[in-house]
């Protein structure tokens, strides 16, 4: 691999967003597995994202996975109503 022959140390890194399948989970053990990399994951606060998801769900956003910031959470409610 490339990171063996010019010495990089790659991660991979994971956002937990709490919707996360048995498959998926599976399929990121065997990536680790395979090509023998750490992986830093980090599991969002569900309790803090909640609401902001079900903003995102009701206003139609076709990609919930974008980072919204408070400003962007209002322009996203001033466009659903």
């Amino acid at each position: 691999m490339a990171n063996e022959a010019i010495g990089l140390r790659p991660m991979l890194f994971h956002v937990d967003a709490c919707w996360n399948t048995d498959q998926a989970v599976g399929s990121i053990a065997k990536l680790v597995d395979s090509l023998g990399l750490d992986l830093l994951a980090d599991v969002v606060n569900w309790e803090a994202v909640k609401p902001m998801q079900v903003d995102v769900l009701r206003a139609g956003v076709p990609d919930q996975d974008l980072v919204l910031n408070a400003k962007d959470k209002e322009d996203v409610a001033a466009t659903a109503s």
